[in-house]
Parts: C-alpha cells; structure tokens; sequence
C-alpha cells in the first residue's frame, strides 16, 4: 500500500509547503512542516512540534484549518555598499 498525502492550504488560500511554519487556528499551537514516511507505505508533508508532541500528517487538517506565518528555509544574498 503507498499513499500520498494530500496537499492543504491555510486559512489564506496559500499552499502549504515543506519548511513551512504553520499556526493552528483552533488551538494556537505552532507547528513546522516537515517530509517523512512510514512503515505502511505513506509519504508526504506532515506537522510536527516535538516539544508538544505535535505529530500530524497535513491530510489531518482540513483546508483553512493552518496559517502559514513563514519559513525557515532563507536565502542569503551578500550586498556589497
């Protein structure tokens, strides 16, 4: 069995992406967006907070039901003055 979960938006209609830091509405509670598998064969984007002990495939949620307020991957570009 493979299952691929499903991809989700936030509550601003924006597609939720691997690395993305993300706020449940409902509880206020931050999560990152992280990418894994598991034993029975599913793989895709999930939310984790280790410290809550968050741990939720995106499919979990329903669209709106996450707020992206950014992510961690960053680009540095070196400006010279």
């Amino acid at each position: 069995m493979s299952t691929e979960i499903k991809s989700r938006y936030d509550v601003n209609e924006k597609l939720i992406k691997f690395h993305d830091v993300v706020r449940i509405t409902a509880t206020n509670e931050m999560g990152l967006v992280s990418n894994g598998s598991n034993k029975s064969g599913a793989h895709g984007l999930y939310v984790e907070n280790e410290f809550i002990g968050l741990g939720d495939w995106l499919d979990v949620y329903p669209n709106g039901a996450l707020e992206v307020v950014g992510n961690v991957d960053t680009t540095y570009v070196d400006r010279q003055i």
